[in-house]
């Protein structure tokens, strides 16, 4: 009896980095085993001769993203340095986080929902950390301010995504009879959220001055 993940038999026509190249395609999100077999027109048992899991495969998926965010990131923080100042250094990784985003459809939803997704992008973390660091701003403060930032791209472009992906706005559910919102926080398919991003990034530098300046 052969144990999960310990293939034998003969040696796979895939490797690994195809699994995961099928796994992106179906979607970082939303990828199954049976769906990623499929792509690659073999058995789903045939994929735990490179796999040992879903969780195992999206790791492996979680740490190629991660992999290749860290260069663009670690190069728009770069840019901005020098200035004696970390909120150039705060905005230029927020915006190379969202632009990451982007390029990868429902990582917000696997960031948002997988505890440990997170680790995957250390090196552009360590980078952002040690660039706000650099420009004078404490070690618990650039932990702060890497957390709420992070959150805050992350929750903003999972809200604009499902704005995207939504139906037909006439078919949207309004509020109830006698019920106002603010014409700001009614639902719209244009980026007002992306607005409501900026606005919050400059919330999140206020605080962070706020507390830099009281210690």
């Amino acid at each position: 009896m052969s144990t999960l993940g310990r293939p034998t038999g003969p040696k796979p026509s895939f490797s690994r980095q195809d699994v995961v190249d099928a796994a992106l395609e179906e979607g970082v999100d939303a990828f199954s085993l049976t769906a990623v077999a499929k792509r690659l027109g073999v058995r789903t048992s045939a994929l735990y001769r490179t796999v040992s899991s879903r969780d195992d495969l999206l790791r492996a998926c979680l740490d190629r993203l991660g992999d290749q965010a860290a260069v663009p990131v670690a190069a728009a923080i770069r840019s901005a340095q020098g200035h004696h100042d970390w909120e150039p250094v705060l905005r230029a990784g927020a915006e190379s986080m969202w632009e990451v985003l982007e390029a990868h459809p429902g990582l917000s939803q696997v960031l948002l929902t997988v505890p440990w997704a997170f680790q995957s992008f250390a090196t552009a973390m360590n980078a952002f950390l040690e660039a706000l660091e650099a420009e004078g701003l404490g070690h618990a403060d650039a932990v702060l301010a890497l957390d709420a930032t992070g959150d805050t791209i992350v929750s903003a472009h999972l809200s604009l995504r499902a704005m995207r992906t939504a139906g037909p706005l006439e078919d949207w559910p309004r509020t109830r009879p006698g019920v106002r919102l603010p014409n700001e926080l009614v639902p719209d398919r244009s980026l007002v959220w992306r607005g409501f991003l900026d606005a919050k990034l400059k919330l999140i530098v206020a605080g962070l001055r706020h507390l830099h300046d009281h210690d």
